[in-house]
């Protein structure tokens, strides 16, 4: 990580913003520059400068929505953030907000950008909500179910882990072989061991 280049993006994206001031994309780089040194400066152990970064990705992040609020994707890139940034806490006003001026963010590829920073974050709660919303949408994704499997047992909840598992098997095949191993593992302790 070479943080020079960061610190690059605020720059252009202060000068960017003099020229296009509405525009919620340069909002969103400047965010996850401020993401990336927050990350670093956690790193360093410069937890001061950290929460300065931390504070600056959340406003321009929110400056992105405030500018129009019925727009999916600047919902979905603060979620993001917050799941990877330990502000978990934050996350259900933004889904509330959605609901509130009827936007649809139950679709696939949103879902999966947001179970990925969830799993990044280790937020297995989130990643057990997002899997369950991706099963109701899409039920014949065995892929689904064994993401929901593994939230379940990465938050030490054995025996539905082992039910998930066990739906994860009528998908046949492979995949009867792939639930088995994961119910000895679940039950040999494996996942409590990881957390």
């Amino acid at each position: 990580l070479d943080p020079t280049k960061l610190y690059k993006v605020e720059e252009l994206g202060q000068k960017a913003l003099e020229y296009s001031p509405t525009r919620p994309q340069i909002y969103y780089e400047i965010g996850y520059a401020d993401l990336y040194l927050y990350q670093w400066m956690t790193e360093q152990g410069n937890s001061a400068k950290a929460q300065e970064y931390k504070d600056k990705m959340v406003a321009n992040f929110q400056q992105a929505i405030d500018l129009n609020n019925d727009v999916m994707e600047s919902y979905i890139n603060m979620i993001m953030v917050l799941l990877v940034s330990d502000q978990t806490d934050k996350i259900q006003e933004y889904f509330d907000a959605m609901d509130r001026v009827n936007i649809d963010y139950k679709a696939e590829a949103s879902l999966l950008r947001l179970v990925n920073s969830a799993i990044h974050g280790k937020d297995y709660n989130w990643s057990l909500k997002f899997y369950t919303w991706l099963v109701e949408i899409s039920p014949n994704n065995p892929d689904y179910y064994v993401g929901r499997a593994l939230s379940y047992a990465n938050l030490g909840q054995d025996d539905l882990a082992i039910a998930e598992a066990e739906k994860v098997k009528s998908f046949g095949d492979v995949y009867i072989a792939q639930a088995e191993a994961f119910i000895d593992r679940v039950k040999s302790g494996y996942y409590k061991n990881q957390q």
